[in-house]
């Protein structure tokens, strides 16, 4: 599975990144229009039901309202 990278990283292998970054590099997903963070936790996580989860990791991102996503926002996986 892919994710939307930052510029200038999207050619680089995942083993690549990890040595890059010493192992320690966090997964982003940016919001699509259509998103909500069920759909996002299932591509990303493989179940929906872990979206509070995902929510809980970006708080400050999407604010104190977990129903309202916008398209453009980087989530922290």
């Amino acid at each position: 599975m892919t994710y939307p990278l930052e510029e200038g990283l999207q050619d680089l292998s995942e083993d690549q990144l990890f040595a890059i970054t010493g192992g320690v590099a966090a997964k982003t997903y940016t919001v699509a229009a259509g998103d909500s963070l069920s759909t996002i936790a299932s591509k990303t996580y493989g179940s929906q039901a872990k979206w509070k989860e995902l929510y809980q990791k970006n708080k400050d991102v999407i604010g104190n309202d977990p129903h309202f996503v916008h398209a453009g926002q980087k989530l922290t996986l």
